[in-house]
């Protein structure tokens, strides 16, 4: 199993639901209708490799969803690109 580094340093066990909560928060107030959390936290965990910064992920979840709007155009995935804190 992969893990991940968080901002603080710390080390963690790569975990699915965690990446799917954080996409999901970043949907927060989007349209519901062309949400796909778990499809993009399937993708973001096909590029997960050993070593990799809790901000890496954010980027490569980012990029994902910008790579899907060909499935919504104009819809809530150019909205997780703005979301990045």
């Amino acid at each position: 199993m992969a893990y991940v580094y968080k901002r603080d340093g710390r080390r963690e066990l790569v975990a699915f639901d965690k990446i799917t909560a954080r996409i999901s928060k970043l949907c927060y107030g989007l349209d519901l209708n062309h949400l796909e959390p778990i499809e993009i936290t399937k993708r973001v965990i096909a590029g997960v490799y050993q070593g990799v910064t809790t901000v890496e992920l954010d980027n490569l979840a980012a990029e994902t969803a910008a790579a899907m709007t060909t499935r919504h155009p104009v819809s809530w995935h150019l909205h997780l690109l703005h979301s990045q804190p």
